[in-house]
């Protein structure tokens, strides 16, 4: 069960402070709405303190109309982004530091060829299903090491995008690395 209610807090000053106090997964918290309502001195300051009333009013309906269709605390930056052009954008970051960018280049030559017969996917329609045919995909391409490699970049990149936002949850936290054979 969740719940957005808007707070007033008594301040020094005799003004009163408006908050929500939300809670929402099982956590309470309490954002400051920075609107205050002065000291009803007058029929002018109890008519501006009804329209911040009601401004802090539709900040909390706004947000519990964001709890309800999930999409409360998301920040999506690039909702359309696909998942190769964020692969691409993850491994050209990998080349400026040059951090691991021979495995990561490596690993996006490989995604590319998957997505050559193939329409590209948008990062926030990302599966499970998705991720294992590319998984078998670097399995039929490359060695047993290397493919484990490679996939494991490519669930890392995932990692990130839900980091970062851009998808709401995380589909390669249920799919299986490809084991690295041992050396003989």
């Amino acid at each position: 069960m969740s719940s957005v209610k808007l707070r007033m807090k008594e301040l020094k000053d005799g003004r009163q402070s408006l908050y929500l106090d939300i809670y929402h997964n099982g956590k309470n918290k309490h954002k400051s709405l920075e609107l205050y309502l002065e000291k009803p001195t007058s029929a002018e300051v109890r008519q501006l303190n009804e329209k911040t009333r009601l401004t802090a009013e539709k900040i909390r309906i706004t947000i519990q109309e964001q709890i309800i269709n999930g999409t409360f605390g998301q920040k999506y930056i690039k909702k359309d982004i696909t998942l190769l052009n964020w692969f691409e954008e993850l491994t050209e970051k990998r080349r400026k530091s040059n951090i691991n960018y021979d495995a990561w280049r490596s690993a996006l030559k490989h995604l590319k060829s998957f997505f050559e017969d193939r329409d590209h996917i948008l990062l926030k329609n990302l599966t499970v299903s998705i991720l294992d045919d590319i998984k078998e995909h670097f399995r039929s391409q490359v060695s047993q090491n290397s493919s484990a490699s490679y996939f494991d970049i490519i669930k890392h990149s995932v990692h990130q995008a839900y980091r970062e936002k851009l998808i709401s949850d995380d589909p390669a936290t249920l799919v299986k690395s490809i084991k690295y054979n041992a050396p003989h």
